[in-house]
């Protein structure tokens, strides 16, 4: 009781200089708040900034809300959403718990009323059960379940109820020699227990009667002294509440008046146990909380075994912690913030600048790195909040951690959110459609152009055709339409008309000729045409206006049907190299418009698609370089100066003026792809292949090291030498013959088909089919029902050498021989100092009887003494007889034997008369 009053009145003297802090206490309830706007409910305590604690809950940090009853929030969190020190997660998923129940780690569960959970998913749904250690289930009541796992470091126990060790089990079990001799002694001793207890029945029983009627008077007298005291120190204590706080708040004073009613709650909602250095505040407003605590800083609050706040406004919650700058937190054993408005939350975490968060256990902040922007194909891309002024750490160089259950950020010029992997992901998936997308683009390209162009998706580059015209070769559409176009002329050898002389200044000769156009000669008429004979050879020029004669129009004709012959080829061979679907028409001399598809919009001309085509696609020239040239069949040469000379090949310079392919999206990685690949996918596989390589290395390290016997690795080579096994002096370099040899002097007989042994246990071996060591550091024969004998054991000789069975039986031979000697001789001996003993305790109770006063004479105080023998033995007996009144007396005495020990003895007797 006196211990509650003291702790509230220390609560009380922290709360003083602290705004808005409150201790208050009535005939029934109570409640702590230490810190700024601090609330605390009914017998709840709140500590710092914020801090809200509802009904018989706990609240510890800055916003700290434990508003459910009887709940616990530490460090900013809600009931019993805490962070989890030594990973930096979040753990949300404590669920409620039942009355007087702790529930610690992320789904743990206490749905029973006094049960405790300790441990992600532990459950104790069992009233006044413990669960310990992750998934831990309770399943009886008052019961404590650590999920199959051993109990070390167990104190041996000493009490009835309490948990004994292995060693105290192994020191309980004797052997049977033992036990033979512990009878022996057990039966020798029963005489001298029996006399002893026969002759002290009569003195217990007198004194117990009498100390039954003195114990009501101590009892009434002991009772009245405790309420006399506990009067006192209920009002002690109430002055002193009222002179802690009497100055800052007069209604909490007297509402503090009646503090002695918390001595009689049994409830206890704090406590201490320490012997270390008592704790200091020496900074204004500070608060120091825990054996060699300190608070040097103003407004400072430090808890836990050698906590530290050395600055103004910090927190420190956790042994050892240290805050060390303004404004500074550390929570968690060992963290420590060495910066401005750095926090460590976590055991061991470091905050080393300011502003910096480490996050977890033993986390480090580093160095701020800025990181203003990349540039990407030659353009600079700047990047939002390039000038960081501190870091966030959820873990250590090789001691990284995964950030989890993140929410997807903004996707914006100046966003600063982190972005989680599925976002990632959508940007990888959009990458690929758009690589695949241009692939297909390219190959359309390629198809629709002919003349062997073809589509390398390596590069993203269309090969140039190769069209040939007449025996020349032309390596684009342009050149070859200009060379067809220049070939190709209209004639109309037919199209003279009739003769008439209808027509004005016409000319018809001969009867039934009929000149009707103007100026114009007719030789005849329709159906009665004439011909024109003996006419000489005109003049074949320009501007010659002579008759032409029949042989003159014959070598023209002639010419014309080769030449006719030659357009009908050149336009099949157009069509076919136009493609896109364009045909040729030899009765007309037309070619059909092929049908271009660009990025999902047709053309129906060359000129188009290259149009679309080219605003995709851009050369410069600054070299003045030759055009580019496709010699190879099927190739495609692109940019000033390229040459494809090599079939099906596609190029993008010459040798010694090669050019990057640059923005290449990331190809398929499948066995039947063809698409290019990027740097970054090479990258990642160069990475690949090193990892690859050093695990490679590592593996053969590993398995010359496995060989053992001097076996080694190459790795320039990649050859692991041969081992160098000796067994009975003869070397075996290979692991198969080593195990023939030891086949040879090893046999086993597997008649019953029993399973290959079996060894679990850490550096164990099972010899024998069916033998399973499934402890650590054993040798196993056999299996439980299938134990087997070990047959043709020499004599061990070492402390850790096996024993056979003639060293054993030889052993308890000899054993026995000395036990049986050595029992008899014992017992001997004790029943001689019994029967010594009890003729001392004999002539003892002899002398002892005759103390009895028989007559009282004046006075109130008398002496006896008295001698007596028995069995040979002598003792004698002194005793005091002290009248406290004339019904009430009290006796003492003492007797010494010549043999056992001395005597002593009280009584207390009462007269009445009837």
């Amino acid at each position: 009781m006196k211990t509650r009053v003291t702790i509230i009145a220390a609560a009380a003297a922290l709360a003083c200089n602290l705004s808005e802090a409150q201790v208050m206490g009535t005939t029934t309830n109570s409640f702590t708040s230490v810190g700024v706007s601090a609330n605390a409910q009914v017998n709840g305590t709140s500590v710092g900034v914020l801090a809200n604690a509802g009904l018989q809950a706990v609240a510890v940090g800055g916003s700290a809300n434990a508003n459910a009853p009887g709940a616990v929030a530490v460090g900013g969190c809600i009931n019993i959403i805490c962070v989890d020190a030594s990973t930096g997660a979040i753990v949300n998923q404590a669920l409620p718990v039942g009355t007087s129940s702790t529930a610690v780690g992320a789904g743990s569960m206490t749905p029973a009323d006094g049960a405790t959970a300790v441990g992600a998913n532990s459950n104790a749904s069992n009233v006044n059960s413990v669960a310990l250690g992750v998934g831990s289930r309770t399943t009886r009541d008052n019961s404590v379940e650590v999920g199959g796992r051993q109990i070390t470091g167990v104190t041996a126990g000493s009490s009835g109820t309490d948990a004994v060790n292995v060693d105290q089990l192994n020191g309980g079990l004797s052997s049977t020699l033992n036990q033979a001799k512990a009878y022996a002694d057990t039966k020798a001793s029963e005489g001298v227990s029996q006399a002893v207890n026969q002759a002290r029945v009569y003195t217990d029983v007198k004194a117990d009667d009498a100390l039954k009627s003195s114990k009501a008077f101590t009892d009434a007298r002991a009772g009245e002294t405790l309420k006399s005291s506990n009067g006192y120190t209920d009002t002690a204590a109430a002055n002193m509440l009222r002179l802690a706080n009497g100055h800052t708040d007069a209604k909490a004073a007297e509402t503090r008046s009646g503090a002695n009613v918390y001595t009689d709650n049994k409830t206890k909602y704090f406590s201490a146990k320490s012997d270390g250095v008592a704790s200091q505040t020496n900074g204004q407003d500070s608060v120091a909380v825990g054996p060699g605590t300190v608070a040097n800083g103003n407004g400072s609050i430090a808890g836990g075994l050698n906590a530290t706040a050395n600055a103004d406004n910090t927190v420190v919650f956790g042994s050892s912690a240290t805050a060390s700058a303004d404004s500074a937190a550390a929570f968690g054993h060992g963290s420590q913030a060495f910066a401005v408005n750095s926090t460590a939350v976590g055991p061991g975490a470091t905050a080393v600048n300011a502003n910096d968060v480490a996050i977890g256990y033993g986390s480090n902040t580093s160095a701020v790195v800025a990181t203003a922007g990349t540039a990407i194909n030659g353009t600079n891309y700047g990047f939002a909040a390039p000038s960081p002024t501190s870091t966030v750490s959820v873990g250590t160089q090789g001691a990284e951690r995964t950030i989890t259950n993140v929410a997807a950020g903004q996707l914006s010029g100046r966003s600063t959110d982190a972005v989680n992997g599925s976002q990632l992901s959508a940007t990888n998936t959009a990458l690929d459609v758009l690589g695949r997308a241009t692939n297909h683009l390219g190959a359309a390209s390629a198809s629709n152009l002919g003349g062997g162009s073809r589509y390398d998706a390596s590069t993203g580059t269309v090969s140039a055709p190769t069209y040939t015209l007449n025996g020349a070769d032309y390596g684009n559409v342009g050149a070859a339409l200009s060379a067809l176009g220049g070939a190709v002329a209209s004639t109309n050898p037919d199209g003279l008309a009739p003769a008439s002389a209808t027509a004005r200044n016409s000319v018809a000769i001969g009867p039934g000729s009929l000149a009707d156009r103007d100026n114009s000669v007719s030789l005849g008429t329709v159906g009665t045409e004439r011909q024109l004979v003996n006419v000489a050879a005109a003049r074949l020029t320009a501007d010659s206006t002579d008759a032409v004669i029949g042989g003159q129009l014959f070598a023209t004709n002639s010419e014309l049907g080769k030449l006719g012959d030659n357009v009908s080829r050149s336009g099949q061979s157009a069509a076919r190299n136009l493609g896109g679907g364009s045909t040729y028409d030899p009765a007309t001399g037309t070619v059909t418009a092929p049908t271009y598809s660009i990025n999902g919009v047709s053309y129906d001309n060359v000129g188009g698609a290259f149009g679309a085509v080219g605003n995709t696609i851009s050369a410069t020239n600054p070299k003045n370089l030759a055009p580019a040239t496709a010699s190879g069949g099927n190739s495609v040469a692109v940019g000033p100066g390229s040459i494809a000379d090599r079939d099906d090949s596609i190029s993008f310079g010459s040798a010694g003026s090669e050019r990057q392919l640059v923005n290449v999206a990331a190809g398929r990685l499948t066995p039947d792809s063809t698409d290019a690949v990027n740097g970054s996918q090479l990258h990642r596989t160069n990475t690949a292949l090193t990892a690859v390589g050093t695990g490679v290395r590592n593996q053969g390290v590993s398995a010359a090291d496995n060989f053992g016997a001097g076996s080694t690795y190459d790795p320039n080579t990649g050859a692991i030498s041969s081992p160098n096994y000796t067994l009975n002096n003869v070397s075996y370099t290979s692991v198969g013959s080593a195990l023939g040899a030891l086949g040879a002097a090893v046999a086993a007989n597997n008649s019953e088909k029993l399973p290959a042994a079996t060894a679990l246990g850490r550096n164990s071996a099972a010899l024998g089919p069916g033998s399973v060591a499934d402890r650590d550091n054993t040798v196993s024969i056999g299996t439980p029902g299938a134990e087997r004998q070990l047959a043709n054991v020499a004599p061990g000789t070492a402390p850790t050498d096996a024993t056979n069975v003639g060293q054993v039986a030889s052993m308890v031979e000899n054993n026995s021989r000395g036990d049986r000697s050595y029992t008899d001789e014992r017992v001997n001996a004790l029943d001689a100092r019994n029967q010594k003993q009890m003729a001392g305790v004999g002539a003892m109770a002899m002398a002892a009887s005759a103390l009895v006063p028989n007559a009282r004479a004046e006075g109130k105080t008398s002496l006896s003494a008295a001698v007596g023998t028995y069995g040979g033995e002598s003792a004698i007996a002194a005793g005091v007889n002290y009248y406290i009144s004339n019904q009430l007396l009290v006796n003492a005495k003492l007797a010494l034997a010549t043999a056992g020990p001395a005597k002593a003895g009280a009584s207390v007797g009462l007269t009445w008369g009837f």
